[in-house]
């Protein structure tokens, strides 16, 4: 049985209390995105402790493991109830430390260096983190003397283009995620909580290539005949695509600079499968920028097979040991076998002290 160690923070994350009295708890963290939290407490709990942004540190250990922070929430929301015989109890609860990220938006004026870039997908993302967030920001805005950072520049995502003042910084690093995806390298962000000493929390910003855990694809195997595998769905998937495409750059009519970029193959799967799109690209000045762009639309339009379904936490294969949020593990189903990340989990944990497990592998095959 797994065992858990939940903490209570001021907000600026320092320790104030071990919440030995949990009445239950559920914890879900996605890829990407904002998790959440909530606690429920005994009635009698002195909520003087409790304030907007306190830091709930949790702490798990798997059966025959060692504890490991698994994620930080931050307290949004608190009530106070009782059931029908008359306990009562306190229920605190709140996204997880990615919605710090939603919380700031890019503000700068548009046309200015920290609204406007063209580098490296990942060091886009610590970039925008700094200068909104971080040690780049203005005085008012930086996060830095409460223990925010960003790691060092990895520079390991494909080159890519953006510009998006005043948007959330959240949609921006998603969005620059994606744009690494669609350019054939899958880019992850997290907030990674850190302890800056055995009573202080801090939290870094870190970027990862192909998957935020580890590689455990070579050893652990998901399937219905292992017995940990639930919900499995296949779909193959035509109805975005896109297979010829028509680039235009600079000029006029018929002096318009234009080309074609084609998929072939794709085209003569069916005789009617030739499939059309226009793309404005008329910032490009060269023939490989235009290219470029051709080529992206078709890599974005593609057909799709994806895979989804529910990992289960069993013996052989065990939470928190041999695999975990934000690893790549295999899963075999109908004849295919695919490497997925495990993109979603969410953790449990009744006043008996038993817990569930609920985890989703989501991933495009082709």
């Amino acid at each position: 049985m797994a065992q858990w160690q939940v903490w209570l923070d001021d907000p600026t994350g320092n320790r104030l209390a071990l919440l030995d009295g949990l009445l239950g708890l559920s914890v879900s963290m996605v890829a990407n995105d904002i998790g959440a939290f909530q606690v429920a407490l005994p009635g009698d709990f002195d909520d003087s402790l409790i304030h907007l942004d306190s830091l709930i540190e949790f702490w798990r250990a798997p059966e025959g493991g060692t504890f490991r922070l698994v994620r930080v929430g931050m307290v949004r929301k608190w009530v106070y109830s009782e059931d029908d015989d008359g306990n009562e109890f306190l229920i605190i609860s709140g996204p997880d430390q990615m919605e710090l990220l939603n919380r700031r938006i890019v503000g700068y004026a548009a046309g200015t260096g920290p609204t406007s870039k063209n580098t490296e997908a990942d060091d886009l993302i610590k970039a925008v983190a700094r200068e909104n967030l971080g040690s780049s920001a203005t005085a008012a805005r930086d996060l830095s003397s409460f223990n925010f950072t960003v790691a060092p520049d990895l520079s390991l995502g494909p080159v890519i283009e953006r510009k998006f003042a005043w948007q959330t910084v959240m949609t921006v690093l998603q969005a620059a995620a994606d744009a690494s995806g669609q350019a054939g390298t899958d880019l992850y962000f997290d907030l990674n909580p850190v302890l800056v000493s055995e009573t202080q929390l801090g939290l870094d910003l870190r970027t990862y290539i192909n998957q935020i855990g580890m590689d455990v694809s070579a050893s652990i195997f998901f399937g219905k005949e292992w017995g940990n595998l639930a919900n499995p769905k296949l779909e193959q998937d035509y109805s975005e695509e896109i297979n010829y495409v028509y680039v235009g750059g600079q000029g006029e009519g018929s002096d318009r600079n234009t080309l074609e970029r084609q998929d072939a193959a794709r085209i003569g799967v069916s005789p009617w499968n030739r499939r059309e799109v226009f793309v404005d690209a008329r910032n490009e000045t060269s023939t490989a920028g235009l290219t470029a762009k051709g080529d992206a639309a078709l890599q974005a339009s593609r057909p799709r097979l994806r895979f989804s379904g529910a990992l289960l936490d069993t013996e052989q294969t065990r939470y928190g040991i041999d695999w975990q949020f934000g690893d790549k593990v295999t899963v075999e189903y109908r004849g295919f076998q695919f490497g997925g990340m495990i993109r979603a989990v969410r953790l449990e944990l009744n006043d008996d002290g038993d817990e569930t497990v609920d985890c989703k592998v989501e991933t495009e095959v082709s």
